[in-house]
């Protein structure tokens, strides 16, 4: 199974959590808990950039945001440059 991790851009503080998933099925999932009470739907087919792009400024807490996918190396990177850890890398 390919991990996905996921950036979490909040404008004006840069990116403050790398989230990782078990494969898309993962990501849908959360997305589709996340956007429940919205008019927004996220489909299998949809690419991870197109769920990604629907979780815009979505979830818990304040500020503008957007979601990023990125690789292993980079998700490591801004762990160790102090976003918040929600993977299982460390």
């Amino acid at each position: 199974m390919k991990h996905i991790y996921v950036a979490t851009n909040v404008h004006g503080q840069g990116v403050t959590v790398v989230t990782g998933f078990n494969g898309k099925d993962d990501l849908i999932a959360y997305a589709d808990n996340i956007l429940a009470c919205t008019d927004t739907r996220v489909n299998y087919s949809d690419s991870i950039a197109t769920v990604c792009d629907k979780l815009f400024d979505m979830g818990p807490g304040y500020g503008a945001r957007h979601h990023t996918r990125v690789s292993r190396k980079e998700a490591i990177e801004l762990i160790r440059g102090g976003a918040a850890d929600r993977t299982w890398l460390f």
